[in-house]
């Protein structure tokens, strides 16, 4: 796990690139750094300062910024910002998506949506589609996926398939 310092170093180096970028006019790269720069606000735990930089990434290209618009969407939940998320994530479902990472974000941020309103079969439901398309994508996401149907299920009281979805993960995470 990063500390601050190591994040705060890394932030001082991405926004020194956000200038270059900017003083070249290329809007891909500073949509790109955009993101990055909201992301290690998140890593921080300065959700609103990420939301700033995220939304900018977003606003600039929508073509560049489905990175954004996800870390965007989990700032929103992690600020419990329901109403903000929901709305949000209507947005992205209007883009064509065609990436796995993607779809698996997606998948988790619907999956955590319906937990918090208290769906929990259907949150299941999405954290199991996330963990499959993660699995048949060889994607490090698998793990957190079932780490969140273990949760899921907990909440709901099923203990042993909490178990079994926390196993899973602990066994991948060994591997």
């Amino acid at each position: 796990s990063l500390n601050q310092m190591d994040l705060a170093l890394g932030l001082k180096f991405t926004k020194e690139a956000h200038r270059e970028f900017e003083f070249s006019g290329d809007l891909r790269g500073i949509a790109g750094i955009n993101n990055n720069i909201g992301f290690s606000y998140l890593e921080m735990g300065l959700y609103w300062h990420g939301v700033h930089f995220l939304k900018k990434s977003v606003e600039m290209r929508q073509s560049y910024a489905k990175y954004a618009q996800v870390n965007l969407l989990f700032a929103y939940l992690h600020l419990g910002q329901m109403e903000l998320a929901r709305a949000e994530l209507k947005n992205f479902e209007q883009l064509p998506v065609g990436d796995n990472y993607l779809l698996v974000c997606i998948q988790e941020i619907q999956g955590l949506i319906a937990l918090e309103d208290g769906d929990v079969k259907n949150a299941i439901r999405h954290f199991k589609r996330a963990a499959r398309t993660a699995r048949a994508s060889n994607l490090a996401r698998e793990v957190s996926d079932l780490t969140l149907m273990a949760s899921a299920y907990l909440s709901d009281g099923d203990h042993a398939s909490a178990l079994s979805a926390a196993t899973r993960a602990t066994r991948i995470h060994r591997e």
